[in-house]
């Protein structure tokens, strides 16, 4: 067997670029883009309608929705932990006001 030895600072030399996704990684995320592009339209009723039917899991898929939209803040002083931080949020619609509060309770 032979095993090879790399100096320090033994630059490579061939083989894919850093953070190449492989061919499966690629195709894959081409397939869910397609799949999630053909819904969008759909998204908007499908929320109206969970409103109706379950305001407490809209409310849920709402405040993970927001995860994608709103950066979380990080604490750059203390281990790059998240900051636990009082979030205002208006809400006009005392239905959905009363929903957030049983959650958030």
């Amino acid at each position: 067997m032979i095993v090879a030895k790399f100096e320090k600072g033994h630059t490579k030399i061939g083989g894919k670029e850093k953070g190449t996704p492989n061919k499966t990684t690629r195709e894959l995320k081409e397939i869910i883009n397609e799949i999630v592009s053909g819904q969008i339209g759909n998204i908007g009723p499908a929320l109206s309608e969970m409103l109706v039917k379950d305001p407490d899991k809209y409310l849920n898929l709402l405040l993970k929705l927001m995860e994608f939209v709103v950066a979380k803040k990080k604490d750059i002083t203390s281990d790059d932990q998240p900051v636990k931080q009082a979030v205002n949020i208006h809400v006009t619609d005392p239905k959905i006001g009363q929903q957030l509060k049983k959650l958030i309770e």
